[in-house]
């Protein structure tokens, strides 16, 4: 509505704000989603990529994997369930990551569950400052150290065991 101050339905964060790195993550993944997109176009060929993710040996439930392609391409992302294991999305639901070499991103900021059984939604929660609760290294590409090569061959399993 012109000239409200209220926010969006639907926005999270502090006083209506998306957390600056919750949001450089969900328009890196927009912009590789929509990026050589052309009507009727199948998309990238992408083989299934899943693991686990651990911290300190407990599974990391409601952490964000990113993977980020070395060169250009298209990332993608997926988040940990109770038991830590995650899925990769490209383009469509649990479709993998398109072969190739990537850097891996992952956060974990406070989860709220919102949903039920098998396919439980996690979003994060609203406190005033969202911390991420795993060491800020594992949050950026150029200090994870975390590197994976996608091959052609299916599955690729990639687990992440962070300290």
């Amino acid at each position: 509505m012109p000239g409200s101050t209220d926010p969006p339905a639907g926005v999270i964060g502090v006083n209506g704000l998306i957390p600056r790195r919750l949001m450089a993550l969900a328009v890196a993944a927009a912009i590789a989603a929509a990026g050589g997109c052309q009507p009727g176009a199948a998309g990238p060929r992408t083989v299934p990529v899943a693991g686990v993710v651990t911290f300190r040996g407990e599974p990391a439930a409601g952490a964000t994997v990113s993977f980020q392609p070395t060169s250009p391409g298209r990332s993608a992302a997926g988040i940990t369930d109770a038991s830590g294991r995650y899925q990769l999305t490209t383009t469509a639901r649990n479709d993998g990551a398109v072969p190739g070499d990537y850097k891996v991103v992952i956060v974990k900021f406070p989860q709220t569950n919102t949903g039920t059984g098998p396919d439980e939604e996690y979003r994060p929660a609203a406190p005033s400052q969202p911390r991420n609760e795993l060491p800020e290294k594992y949050a950026a590409a150029e200090t994870s150290g975390l590197a994976v090569t996608v091959s052609a061959g299916s599955p690729n399993v990639c687990d992440f065991q962070l300290q």
